[in-house]
């Protein structure tokens, strides 16, 4: 008789007994199996296994005894195989771990379900995170096998240039996949990541930057025309929405040279719609790595489908255009891929994929930092007339009528605001996950164990009174004419460092040194009545990137505004 008989038989002869050799064989498949590696690759396999031994065992179990007591003798085999198993893996991630040393909540040391729990219940994990490093520290086991640290040399050590941490056995990076193939930012391969990052150079680079003014400008004048319409109508707007609709008419025209509308129509587009419903969905996940390692054993359906075909259409109306190269993004990738040895983009789905990161990378920076400068310039109105004489040189400069960013970077307020801004409200709040080799590292003086996950929450680094000076505080001086006030430079990282650094992050700053300082030349604006703006930040949802609650704002054109910047 093969062992399942055998072990039913036994069962029914002996409940107890049965379920002894049950929980042993729990224990056995812990201790032989569970606890050595990463499992996330086969984590459609295990469920396929034990859903097919449960399916034998009830079959054999129905067979050998009738089918009442079978059914007992089956539940109560599989539940000591699975309390063994699930109590050897709780004992072992409290007691025996690699982590076990360092501090932290014993719900995240058990199991992931606690930061999924979080979310679902609609808690900020990363704002729980910093009650974990106030009370544990700077080092913080957030989940099993995840460590937090808030350490400015853990940021070199763990992304910096030479780092040996990959973004592989993360949960995060290896599943996300477009037809298949992994977008920039999901690369694991360095060699893939380095060719591919060279297009994006190519196409977003601080000198190339300058080609793209041409497109983002009429994006940033109509939205100081929608402000415009706002105040004429004496009615509160809430400029998170706003901005909002902006990101994406923004990328439209810099990544496709297409019009996406959200401003002129007031609704938004396909893309931002799509994108939120599939962040939303992913961060109630709350790092849970095995069912997006699942989900990914299956072909693409629904909404994922969706943005799959998004893209696919992004790439291919870009495509009918005259030219391949000019003032868009997509238009380079589109002549690599054309080219006889192409150097990134050798396969279609890889534009695609590209081309709906465009739409995420973006658009999350300029929606989170445009929002809360609008936030702290209604505030702090004193620094709206600062920002009005500081770039009152620039307008016209190079262009009639207009600011241009090679003017707009040179004055040191405007990006002292938006940096201070940057570093309060970081787009990513904790950053990203890296994986750590076999050897471990160093962080100062504290040893962190090979393969385990580390995460360098930029949120909180950047708000760290160990590297600046009242770091909760909006002080844009800091950045200017009072430097004391940072301690460690090394701590502002918002758009992260090393191979990894983002790539957009020039187009990135020239659109919002231009949205910022048209803003404050056309427009005083103050809080709506009754409200002091706190909705922004009470409201606001991580879904893995900072999504501002909404922020309702009463504008004002400025009769004194000298000459027409868009706003009219």
């Amino acid at each position: 008789m093969e062992p399942l008989a055998r072990l039913v038989q036994a069962s029914s002869d002996n409940l107890r007994t049965g379920c002894g050799l049950a929980a042993a064989i729990g224990l056995l498949a812990h201790s032989l199996y569970f606890i050595h590696g990463t499992l996330n690759a086969v984590a459609t396999r295990i469920f396929l296994v034990h859903l097919a031994v449960l399916s034998a065992l009830a079959a054999k179990s129905s067979l050998v005894l009738e089918v009442s007591r079978g059914s007992v003798v089956t539940a109560a085999l599989f539940g000591s195989y699975l309390a063994a198993l699930f109590t050897s893996i709780t004992a072992y991630r409290v007691f025996f771990h690699r982590l076990s040393h360092f501090p932290g909540g014993l719900g995240p040391k058990v199991s992931q379900l606690y930061n999924a729990r979080l979310n679902v219940i609609g808690k900020k994990v990363r704002s729980q995170w910093e009650g974990y490093h106030e009370v544990y520290g700077d080092f913080v086991r957030v989940a099993p096998n995840e460590l937090s640290i808030v350490r400015v040399d853990a940021v070199r050590k763990i992304h910096g240039a030479t780092t040996r941490c990959t973004k592989t056995n993360t949960g995060v990076y290896e599943y996300n996949r477009f037809r298949g193939v992994a977008d920039l930012e999901f690369v694991t391969d360095r060699s893939e990541h380095r060719e591919r990052r060279r297009v994006w150079h190519r196409a977003t680079g601080k000198k190339e930057s300058a080609k793209h003014e041409g497109a983002s400008q009429p994006v940033i004048l109509q939205l100081m025309k929608t402000i415009g319409n706002a105040a004429d109508g004496g009615t509160p707007t809430d400029i998170t929405g706003l901005v909002s609709l902006f990101t994406f008419d923004h990328i439209g025209a810099v990544a496709y040279s297409r019009d996406l509308g959200g401003l002129r129509t007031g609704k938004p587009s396909e893309v931002r719609s799509l994108l939120t419903i599939l962040f939303t969905m992913a961060a109630k996940l709350g790092g849970l790595t095995w069912p997006m390692a699942m989900l990914a054993d299956f072909p693409s359906f629904g909404l994922k489908k969706e943005m799959e075909d998004l893209g696919l259409r992004f790439v291919r109306e870009r495509e009918k255009l005259d030219t391949l190269t000019g003032d868009d993004i997509l238009g380079d990738f589109i002549a690599d891929y054309c080219s006889e040895k192409p150097v990134a983009f050798e396969n279609y789905n890889k534009l695609a994929a590209d081309a709906i990161l465009m739409s995420i990378g973006g658009t999350e920076t300029l929606d989170s930092t445009l929002s809360y400068t609008f936030y702290y310039l209604a505030k702090n109105p004193h620094y709206r007339s600062a920002l009005r004489s500081a770039i009152a040189p620039a307008f016209g400069a190079s262009a009639a009528g207009e600011f241009r960013n090679a003017d707009l970077e040179r004055i040191p307020l405007v990006d002292g605001v938006i940096k201070e801004v940057l570093r309060l409200h970081a787009p990513t709040t904790v950053g990203g996950p890296r994986f750590t080799p076999p050897e471990g590292i160093y962080v100062d003086d504290v040893w962190i164990p090979g393969g385990v996950v580390v995460w360098t929450p930029t949120d909180l680094i950047q708000r760290s009174e160990k590297y600046f000076k009242h770091a909760k505080e909006f002080i844009p001086e800091r950045w200017t004419t009072k430097p004391e006030l940072i301690l460690d430079r090394r701590a502002f990282f918002p758009f992260t460092i090393g191979r990894h650094e983002c790539p957009g992050k020039w187009i990135a700053m020239s659109t919002m040194r231009r949205v910022v300082a048209y803003a404050v030349w056309d427009f005083d604006w103050d809080f709506a009545p009754g409200d002091e703006g706190s909705s922004i930040w009470r409201q606001e949802e991580w879904l893995f990137t900072r999504k501002p609650g909404p922020l309702p704002c009463v504008f004002r054109r400025r009769e004194e505004c000298p000459g027409s910047s868009g706003g009219v």
